[in-house]
């Protein structure tokens, strides 16, 4: 699966661990999981990939591509999601 290293990848970015990525809910790492879920899903991924990867259910990764989607333009919102991405390639590269 091409998308096994979104998850430490935004643990990378974002600076929570993956366990606190997927069982937290607290309001600073929340937008973190929201990108990670809308990168996933627009990687191909169903909304419930999407959600299951970020330890969340599927109507949750639904509610957040129109959230993100519409933060999208946001310069910082942009930047992080390009981030997650570079980061993302680095370790697919890695284990290639």
């Amino acid at each position: 699966n091409t998308m096994n290293n979104l998850l430490p990848a935004v643990s990378q970015v974002s600076g929570y661990s993956k366990e606190e990525l997927l069982t937290q809910r607290h309001h600073a790492l929340t937008p973190w999981v929201h990108l990670g879920m809308y990168i996933a899903h627009e990687s191909g991924m169903s909304h419930e990939e999407a959600g299951q990867m970020f330890g969340r259910g599927a109507v949750s990764s639904w509610k957040t591509k129109n959230k993100v989607k519409e933060k999208s333009s946001d310069e910082g919102v942009h930047q992080a999601m390009q981030e997650i991405l570079r980061v993302k390639e680095q370790l697919d590269e890695y284990e290639s």
